[in-house]
């Protein structure tokens, strides 16, 4: 550059240069990423369950528009002219004849372009770190939540949506009817360990029915809110999902329209709003004003279950017996020994012998239905998965850059150091030694980030709190290992050099 400005270039045509090179490199860099982009994109909408994209109005036909690749270039334009101005302008502060006297031998850069280096680097190191650990934790949350839903054994269990025509089924005495109907013949079919009913599978993707709560013979506190979920099952629902009783008794066949209305509640609701008071037997009512429920009395407290899998906290729930509350709607769930799958078309033979205007609905394993309901989170995962890999590649060539860029410039005192007797090992500890401080800071900066990220990633999803500490580590140590590699690669470079050629060519 300072003979160019010597031979008369003027600094804005040396800055222009320069600028020119970085948008090229930029816009090349944008045109790679697009490709990427599509790629991916379609590995997305190929693998999206049918189940979900009929939600989304023309998901099939989703694809990069002109407009989001305009866009991504222009991104990458303006990112190339920012990242090429800083250098492009210091490249023209140089001194002329300092510049042309010392030649090569000089150290080229700034200690302040050095810093500004190093920095970088360092925020690379920083954020890979942050990045790799809470994609790590996302990934151990979604096997917590996977493994938690085997102990409901979903892949022998089919589930189906029923829906019946309120036209017809007009009274709480004709679903309930029905209902028993339906349990008594899916129960019939060979193969069949139980079937069951309830308005909410644990872990589905839409929630359950909250209601307000409120005990018999006690007044609320002032501002004291209580509610809870509510959910109308048939006996032996909490039993096939391996729930265990804490407390009282389950639900029973003899429980219907003309006996005393009970309820079953989780083991949450009863430290909530019963303390250290023995629930069995309370009464409680559900709903306000006129439609609030009869009283219903308390027979027995079950462990907690997880419906709504956005929220891993147990939250209180009252289970109702469809014999005494019939549901029109909700999901039947029927247990085998073998794939359940098998038994679809009798199941679906069985409830249309009853009425085959009925509809039957999202006929699926139980297993598919969980797979389905945390897609969401499923693909969070592999894309965060996907970003922590590129951080991890730009940390590495960031190490790169700034190693080979520092052996590069201090080429000439490798020849002396090897001149004045300096062995190899010693050089390249010189060198190694400038990576690893950049390691170290950008690596206790990122678990500082990382840390606070987990804990907030720790309020919302399972699981992570027990591998929080296993994991940070981990993240760090691979972190550490690709930018050590990195900045090894340059470091062994200069330990070879040949000290003959290095001062001849200076």
């Amino acid at each position: 550059m300072a003979m160019r400005c010597a031979l008369g270039s003027s600094r804005a045509r040396i800055v222009r240069q320069l600028l020119v090179e970085a948008v090229i490199q930029s816009l090349l860099g944008a045109t790679a990423g697009i490709v990427l982009a599509k790629i991916e994109l379609h590995a997305i909408v190929t693998s999206m369950p049918a189940q979900i994209s009929r939600y989304v109005a023309g998901w099939d036909s989703v694809g990069l528009s002109g407009r989001t690749m305009a866009y991504s270039a222009t991104v990458a334009l303006v990112a190339g002219i920012v990242a090429g101005l800083a250098p492009a302008l210091a490249a023209t502060r140089v001194n002329l004849v300092e510049q042309l006297k010392l030649g090569s031998r000089s150290v080229a850069g700034a200690a302040k372009s050095h810093r500004l280096r190093n920095l970088l680097a360092g925020a690379q190191v920083m954020l890979a770190t942050a990045l790799v650990a809470s994609a790590a934790l996302i990934a151990a949350s979604m096997y917590t939540m996977l493994h938690q839903t085997m102990r409901f054994a979903p892949q022998q269990t089919l589930v189906m949506d029923m829906s019946l025509p309120m036209a017809t089924y007009d009274s709480a005495a004709k679903q309930a009817a029905f209902l028993g109907d339906s349990l008594k013949r899916l129960q019939g079919l060979p193969g069949v360990k139980s079937a069951s009913f309830t308005t909410g599978l644990p872990y589905n993707n839409t929630g359950v029915w909250w209601q307000d709560l409120s005990i018999a013979g006690e007044q609320a506190q002032a501002g004291e809110l209580r509610t809870t979920q509510r959910l109308m099952v048939s006996p032996g629902y909490v039993e096939s999902l391996g729930v265990p009783l804490l407390q009282g008794r389950m639900l029973s066949p003899s429980d219907g329209m003309q006996s005393v209305p009970v309820a079953l509640i989780s083991q949450r609701l009863a430290k909530m709003y019963f303390g250290s008071k023995n629930p069995i037997g309370q009464q409680i009512l559900l709903g306000k004003g006129k439609d609030a429920t009869a009283p219903l009395t308390v027979v027995g407290v079950v462990a907690d279950v997880i419906y709504t899998w956005v929220d891993q906290t147990p939250q209180p729930a009252v289970y109702l017996t469809v014999a005494q509350f019939p549901a029109p709607s909700g999901t039947y769930m029927v247990r085998t020994d073998g794939d359940p799958m098998l038994l679809a078309a009798p199941a679906r033979q069985a409830l249309a012998g009853i009425d085959a205007r009925v509809p039957v609905n999202s006929v699926e394993s139980y297993d598919r239905f969980l797979h389905d309901s945390l897609i969401g989170l499923t693909y969070a995962a592999s894309n965060l998965a996907m970003d922590a890999g590129i951080a991890l590649l730009l940390c590495g060539l960031g190490i790169f850059g700034v190693m080979a860029n520092l052996v590069t410039e201090r080429m000439h005192e490798i020849g002396i150091r090897f001149a004045m007797g300096a062995d190899r090992a010693a050089v390249l500890r010189l060198m190694l030694s400038r990576s690893l401080v950049i390691t170290g800071i950008g690596l206790a900066a990122g678990l500082g980030l990382a840390f606070e990220m987990n804990r907030l990633l720790a309020s919302l999803l399972e699981g992570i709190r027990a591998l929080q500490g296993a994991i940070l580590i981990a993240a760090a140590f691979a972190v550490a290992l690709i930018s050590i590699f990195a900045g090894y690669i340059p470091a062994r470079r200069a330990a070879a050099v040949d000290p003959t050629s290095a001062l001849r060519a200076e």
